[in-house]
């Protein structure tokens, strides 16, 4: 069983948003400004990358009802998306 965090979930979102949103700096930098073993937080960002590529993959396309965009000014659903394209998985 694995031990348990000493870090909160809003704190992770919040460090990898802050390394997300500060390009110019090294995620070493931003660890140690933290508090964080630097490998910990290049971690957690990998996984937001993750996350965040598997929401896109399953994005909101096959089966949605949703506007996802126009074509010659006509909108598009995500379910006419994905007949049409296909939904990447």
């Amino acid at each position: 069983m694995p031990r348990p965090s000493k870090y909160t979930e809003e704190f992770r979102r919040d460090a990898v948003a802050l390394v997300k949103s500060s390009p110019e700096r090294t995620v070493a930098s931003i660890a140690r400004e933290l508090g964080v073993n630097h490998e910990t937080l290049r971690q957690w960002v990998k996984a937001a990358d993750e996350q965040a590529a598997q929401q896109f993959t399953n994005g909101p396309f096959e089966g949605d009802s949703t506007v996802v965009g126009t074509i010659h000014g006509l909108p598009i659903t995500g379910q006419a998306y994905a007949e049409q394209f296909g939904n990447w998985s």
